[in-house]
């Protein structure tokens, strides 16, 4: 049985600050952050679609319209003090993108899952998040 792909791309601009970090990146800077989701699914509907791409696009401008013109430190889960998971690294960012990601596709197409989530901080600098291979599909 074969599987389907499928990819859309989206920006945003928004400055954030690390925490526990020695050098300029703890210090306030601003990115034109780019991020890229892959899912995947091995049916097409009647249409011919694993899901439609204007559907794809819709949720992932939900997910990263919250960070638009942000302060990524200022927004939940970032606003944290202390844990490692709420610093707003392009890791923690990719993380949360993929969980929001997965909770929405069951809404809209319950057999597609996201495969993963692609950030860039600049042209030359990205994290890749994808679940272990232990995932548990969606059937």
């Amino acid at each position: 049985m074969g599987l389907y792909e499928l990819r859309v791309k989206t920006t945003f601009d928004a400055a954030h600050y690390l925490r526990h970090y020695q050098g300029k990146c703890s210090r306030l800077h601003g990115h034109t952050w780019t991020v890229e989701v892959s899912v995947a699914g091995t049916g097409v509907d009647r249409r011919g679609m694993l899901v439609d791409f204007l559907d794809l696009k819709g949720i992932l401008r939900e997910i990263t319209g919250r960070f638009d013109h942000t302060l990524l430190n200022e927004i939940h889960p970032f606003n944290g003090e202390t844990a490692k998971e709420t610093n707003p690294t392009a890791e923690n960012l990719a993380r949360l993108i993929f969980e929001e990601l997965q909770e929405k596709l069951k809404e809209i197409a319950p057999a597609v899952h996201p495969v993963s989530v692609q950030v860039w901080e600049s042209e030359n600098s990205s994290v890749i998040y994808r679940q272990e291979d232990g995932r548990e599909e969606t059937r």
